[in-house]
């Protein structure tokens, strides 16, 4: 995928200052609301031609930061747009690539590479690139702010791995689909390790805030237990076979047919609890699941504290309106 034949640099340019400026220059062409492609393009173009001109090797490259946010956007923008074709996949993996070269230390970039791995069956390479982004997201307070993993991506590379390791046990050729670092395969135990004992995936919201955590199974019960007493506690429960909406102030609740609801996984979406997007993109399909979410809200009670809403003026964002604390749990491997 060539990008940077739309942007020619002129040829009098022949100095850091020149390019910055003609840089500037470019980017205000663009306007307020660039697309992650033409601004990718412009960005190759401006460090291509930086490294040509860079004589001290130990100056940092302006370019590099926004370029490897912008492959990183690009990629996310075909993933999330064509989930299903396998052009678009193999497109969408050649710019994760082309960011870890850039940064090698980019766990959200091996995060979005492990799932694509996994759509495409490749198990082990798979979790290779899970466990690398959680090797690199125990250390991640020096990254790039848009290249740390959430909370929430970190407990689902971590089930993820787990699950794929027990999906290659049977294979054969797992052996030789991947090889795995030294770093990784100590990664690998003490998940299993920490499986174990703690199995359940806890995340609690609070107004903005989220914190996730894993606990065992008699914590989960325990917790359970201690909701009773809070009145404004709302618990999104998946860890259970039958996943459960429930209001705790009139004890109502709404049982989702499976563990994977596609409204369920709208409403988790919009409270920031998952890292998920909707299989279509048309809007009247959208808007139709966010009414029928509010609807289940409705359901229990909840409607005056929680709304579910979708608009393009937003960027096309599923935002939730939360005033009550959510406390939300699912399983490990899920």
């Amino acid at each position: 995928m060539t990008t940077n034949r739309q942007f020619k640099i002129p040829d009098e340019i022949s100095n850091d200052d020149e390019l910055k400026a003609w840089y500037e220059q470019e980017l205000e062409k663009l306007g307020d609301e660039p697309t992650p492609r033409r601004e990718l393009a412009l960005l190759e173009t401006a460090n291509r031609v930086y490294c040509r001109l860079k004589t001290d090797r130990n100056t940092p490259n302006p370019y590099k930061g926004p370029l490897v946010s912008a492959l990183m956007e690009s990629g996310w923008e075909i993933k999330r747009g064509s989930p299903k074709s396998k052009t678009l996949r193999q497109d969408a993996s050649s710019l994760f690539t082309r960011a870890l070269r850039f940064i090698p230390e980019n766990p959200k970039a091996c995060y979005r590479l492990g799932h694509l791995m996994k759509s495409r069956e490749k198990f082990g390479e798979a979790i290779g690139y899970f466990s690398k982004a959680l090797e690199l997201a125990s250390k991640q307070t020096d990254f790039q702010e848009d290249l740390k993993l959430s909370p929430a991506q970190i407990e689902n590379a971590r089930g993820q791995s787990i699950a794929l390791l027990q999906k290659l046990s049977a294979h054969f050729e797992f052996y030789y689909e991947f090889t795995f670092e030294p770093e990784q395969i100590a990664t690998l135990q003490n998940l299993l390790r920490e499986t174990i004992y703690s199995h359940v995936v806890y995340s609690t919201k609070v107004e903005r805030s989220i914190t996730t955590k894993t606990i065992d199974s008699f914590e989960y019960d325990d917790r359970i237990r201690e909701f009773k007493k809070d009145p404004k506690a709302l618990v999104v429960d998946r860890y259970n076979q039958i996943p459960l909406l429930k209001f705790l102030d009139n004890q109502k609740s709404y049982a989702y047919d499976t563990p994977g609801s596609g409204k369920l996984n709208y409403l988790l979406k919009a409270m920031g609890l998952e890292d998920w997007e909707p299989s279509s993109v048309k809007r009247n399909t959208i808007t139709q699941n966010v009414r029928r979410v509010n609807e289940d809200l409705k359901e229990i009670g909840v409607e005056k504290w929680v709304e579910i809403n979708y608009s393009r003026a937003d960027g096309g964002n599923l935002l939730a309106r939360c005033d009550l604390t959510v406390h939300y749990f699912k399983s490990l491997l899920d």
